[in-house]
């Protein structure tokens, strides 16, 4: 089953409970940043109000009753109990230069990872804001880290590649024949679902085999992609709102 929303451009998407979130990044460059949300099967959006300023929210990841987003100019923490955002790190105080933070993850060991598409850097840092380079791959986009902890990494680049992170060390997984540009990454058991952005498709990654299968074609440039019960949520870099498919096993 399919279904098209339109309603916002999506930067990311995170789930709490029965309801899943999404950010907004509204338009380029303008201070216009928002966060939604709706219940699981439901086409009713509601407006979260925050007290301070996103401009281009794109990944975030809850670690217990903060939300963590990862933005033009640094990492903002919101608290979810009164809804107030505060700058976490600050686009200046990164270790080297910044060129987009893309998407943030956590870990089984309760530390974030964040990617930086255009400085070829991934960096982690924990929710006091002590933050350093974790590792260093070319274009490193969406990611998703599995049951065991393990961090996979899809590049913005054509053809795409996925890495693997464990044990302070990246390796090489898969180089798809399938996906250009690699933008967004999820995961399910010992799946992940990838996007192109060049390549307008959704790919299935079997990772014990090493196997990919295109599932879905897009009728444009595909971005986020977030796995929830059963359902596949694409966000879009040049349309607003967002595609649920509907997986069939």
């Amino acid at each position: 089953m399919l279904f098209l929303i339109s309603f916002l451009r999506i930067g990311g998407f995170c789930n709490v409970d029965d309801y899943i979130y999404f950010t907004s990044i509204g338009e380029v460059n303008l201070s216009d940043g928002k966060i939604y949300r709706f219940r699981d099967g439901s086409k009713n959006f509601e407006y979260i109000d925050i007290s301070g300023i996103l401009v281009d929210p794109k990944g975030f990841k809850k670690q217990r009753n903060y939300f963590f987003i990862a933005d033009l100019n640094g990492i903002w923490k919101l608290s979810l109990s009164n809804m107030s955002l505060t700058k976490l790190i600050d686009i200046k105080d990164f270790p080297s230069s910044v060129g987009l933070l893309l998407d943030i993850v956590l870990d089984k060991d309760g530390v974030f990872y964040v990617s930086d598409v255009f400085s070829d850097m991934v960096y982690k840092f924990n929710s006091s804001g002590n933050i350093k380079p974790a590792f260093s791959i070319r274009r490193p986009a969406g990611m998703a880290v599995d049951e065991n902890g393990r961090i996979y990494i899809i590049t913005f680049t054509s053809p795409a590649s996925i890495y693997v992170y464990e044990n302070d060390s990246v390796r090489l997984l898969l180089r798809s024949n399938l996906i250009r540009s690699g933008y967004g990454l999820t995961i399910n058991g010992n799946k992940l679902y990838a996007t192109g952005l060049l390549s307008d498709n959704v790919v299935e990654i079997d990772i014990e085999n090493l196997t990919e299968r295109e599932i879905y074609r897009t009728k444009s440039h595909p971005t986020s992609v977030f796995y929830y019960s059963g359902k596949l949520y694409v966000a879009f870099s040049d349309e607003e709102g967002f595609e649920i498919i509907e997986l069939q096993h």
